[in-house]
């Protein structure tokens, strides 16, 4: 990771610390209980390849991938493709009349081996370069023949409504008022039935999907790292249930801390790819 951070260009989404190590040696144990008769090196390149290609632009990734060559000299193994999933998503496709683009198919199959090991995920690239399809896509691949969707998504703008708003604030009389975001996760870790949210529900997504800017973004950190707990002004404290996951659609991170973007797993969509 340091060769990396010296070699590759630099990217504002680029996180090359402790959080981006955790989750791969994470990725790494999962591969190895698939495949026991992996040696640790072809397992470990299999992890830093598969795991860090998603969010390499595209310019970067001769680099990457000779990086890796160097550092794992004469090992060589396949991609891991998990088949039954893409064969899901191809029929998802058909099924809401997009072209199974075979790079569409893989940023969605990424985007999934992302959310089992990172709650919180960003999908980054520039306007109508399918972030919100890859999302929806993978949606529908788990509500696929079954008789309830056990997949719900709930999306809020950040940029669309103030601070307060989106997280509640006290009013001057002392009395609580909800925001949007507050009111969408306490749902989704009771299981409100009037909102929609079950206890058969395994996946619970809250998308945000709007500009990241410091104000509202820094009061995520809480839910972003290993303490999983939105804090509340009213001191309420909401925690991630194990079937959440937070999705950020954005554009850039320009305006994110080193913090938050280390906090995050993130795939990067170039312009051209889909």
């Amino acid at each position: 990771y340091g060769l990396s951070s010296d070699l590759l260009s630099k990217q504002p989404h680029y996180d090359w610390g402790l959080r981006s190590v955790k989750s791969v040696l994470r990725q790494a144990g999962t591969l190895k209980r698939q495949n026991p008769h992996f040696s640790e090196a072809q397992v470990l390149m299999l992890a830093l390849r598969d795991f860090n290609l998603p969010k390499i632009p595209n310019h970067d990734v001769p680099v990457y991938k000779r990086l890796i060559g160097d550092i794992f000299m004469g090992t060589h193994v396949d991609p891991f493709v998990d088949d039954a999933l893409k064969q899901r998503i191809i029929r998802v496709c058909e099924g809401n009349g997009l072209q199974h683009d075979e790079l569409f198919v893989l940023k969605t199959c990424n985007f999934q081996e992302l959310l089992d090991v990172r709650h919180s995920v960003m999908l980054l690239g520039p306007a109508g370069c399918a972030k919100t399809e890859i999302w929806k896509t993978l949606q529908g691949t788990w509500n696929l023949d079954k008789p309830k969707p056990v997949c719900v998504a709930e999306t809020v703008n950040p940029k669309s409504v103030t601070g307060d708003e989106l997280y509640g604030y006290m009013t001057m009389s002392k009395e609580w008022k909800d925001g949007c975001l507050s009111i969408i996760m306490r749902g989704m870790c009771k299981c409100f039935p009037a909102q929609g949210f079950h206890e058969y529900q395994s996946y619970k997504w809250a998308v945000l999907d709007g500009d990241i800017d410091a104000v509202w973004i820094e009061s995520m950190n809480t839910v972003m790292d290993d303490n999983k707990v939105l804090t509340l002004v009213s001191n309420e404290r909401i925690p991630l249930t194990p079937s959440m996951r937070l999705i950020f659609e954005i554009s850039h991170l320009r305006n994110a801390s080193p913090a938050t973007v280390s906090r995050a797993g993130v795939i990067f969509l170039n312009e051209y790819d889909v």
